[in-house]
């Protein structure tokens, strides 16, 4: 940005960092989903971890749209702390184009915190890795106007990490995605003598005796579903 402008990197830092207040907000938020994954998924239940990530994803665009509100107060802060109305009109324009990109950095933690709530940390790593390689390799790109395209200047600079955060989302929603209709195939069944127990992952205890027309099964933690073999009734419980 020194090469592009001295008034562009004048203006990054602190537009940057009124950036990172709005929108570290809202992230911390989404980011919590984390804790009720982990939780879940230390308990054995995939269903409802993979529900809190689910509702970590709403979060992400409930507050994506409540970014935007914040766009003029962050004008009115950067017009009171910064000098110079060069300056203030890039800074103005970097913190715009980051905040109302916040949708595609609350979508990026809501599924990372997802991984990293069930210790699949790897997958973030190298995702997050491609996404940084991405946004250095699009800086100049964007703000000089390599190959043929429009030069940016701070803009550039703004959008190029709107890109990467909305490449890392992608990535690690697919990978959720696989992820998760893996572990749905693979269901654990025990079969008794009138019913099958259908576990999504948790703690329970089952009765059954060729003696005794009784199945007793006893939910400890999680969920099941139970499943009847008659004929005549075909019923699946949920517990």
């Amino acid at each position: 940005l020194a090469r592009e402008s001295m008034a562009s990197l004048e203006a990054v830092f602190p537009a940057s960092m009124l950036a990172l207040v709005v929108l570290g907000f809202f992230q911390s938020i989404v980011a919590y989903s984390g804790t009720f994954v982990a939780n879940y998924h230390g308990a054995g239940d995939l269903r409802r971890a993979v529900s809190c990530y689910r509702i970590g994803t709403v979060l992400a665009f409930l507050f994506g749209a409540l970014s935007f509100l914040f766009i003029p107060a962050g004008w009115w802060i950067f017009e009171q702390v910064v000098s110079g109305e060069e300056v203030v009109g890039r800074g103005c324009s970097y913190y715009s184009i980051c905040t109302a990109g916040g949708v595609f950095l609350y979508g990026q933690m809501a599924v990372q915190s997802f991984f990293t709530g069930r210790g699949k940390t790897r997958a973030v790593f190298f995702v997050s890795l491609l996404g940084n390689v991405v946004n250095i390799a699009l800086d100049p790109v964007l703000i000089f106007g390599w190959f043929s395209l429009p030069a940016m200047g701070i803009s550039g600079a703004a959008y190029a990490t709107v890109i990467s955060l909305s490449l890392q989302w992608l990535i690690l929603a697919a990978m959720a995605r696989a992820d998760i209709a893996k572990d749905e195939m693979h269901r654990f069944i025990v079969s008794a003598e009138q019913v099958d127990v259908i576990v999504h992952g948790t703690q329970f205890n089952i009765r059954s005796y060729e003696s005794n027309s009784e199945v007793e099964v006893m939910l400890l933690e999680g969920s099941i579903d139970m499943q009847t073999k008659s004929l005549k009734e075909n019923r699946v419980v949920r517990m």
